[in-house]
């Protein structure tokens, strides 16, 4: 009975010093950067203003402004998942990478989105951005 009890003891220990390494290099990962903030979680901007949807070379370029909590928040835009043509964006506000380690005084402000590229071969006449107070139909120009 001890013997089984001993076997069991060296077997968890031993899986529990295989996985530490695993977990320290999980941790060791580098921070997001700019280009990869579509990995932070967002919740949606509270208003949005000045949208623009300009036409390029290989599609459309979104940009506008977005209401948010306080001045360490950013924001973009999101694919909805609702539909797929015409295309539905969220505006959705986050917490700015650069600004992780300030304190903010809780107060709303306007920033402006990062600009959304979206490639398409033939864009659509207009686009949908929602937050939380306003669902706006933007023109492709």
């Amino acid at each position: 009975m001890q013997t089984t009890r001993l076997i069991c003891a060296l077997a968890s220990a031993a899986l529990l010093c295989g996985s530490a390494p695993a977990r320290v290099a999980a941790q060791t990962t580098p921070p997001a950067t700019a280009t990869t903030t579509p990995l932070v979680p967002g919740t949606p901007a509270l208003d949005l203003r000045e949208l623009r949807a300009r036409r390029t070379a290989h599609g459309y370029v979104l940009t506008g402004e977005a209401l948010v909590n306080d001045p360490c928040q950013a924001a973009r835009f999101d694919s909805s998942l609702l539909t797929i043509y015409p295309p539905q964006f969220n505006l959705e506000q986050f917490r700015s990478p650069k600004k992780m380690g300030m304190m903010c005084i809780q107060r709303l402000a306007w920033v402006a989105a990062e600009p959304r590229m979206v490639t398409s071969a033939k864009p659509p006449a207009y686009v949908t951005v929602r937050a939380k107070e306003a669902v706006v139909r933007v023109p492709v120009r």
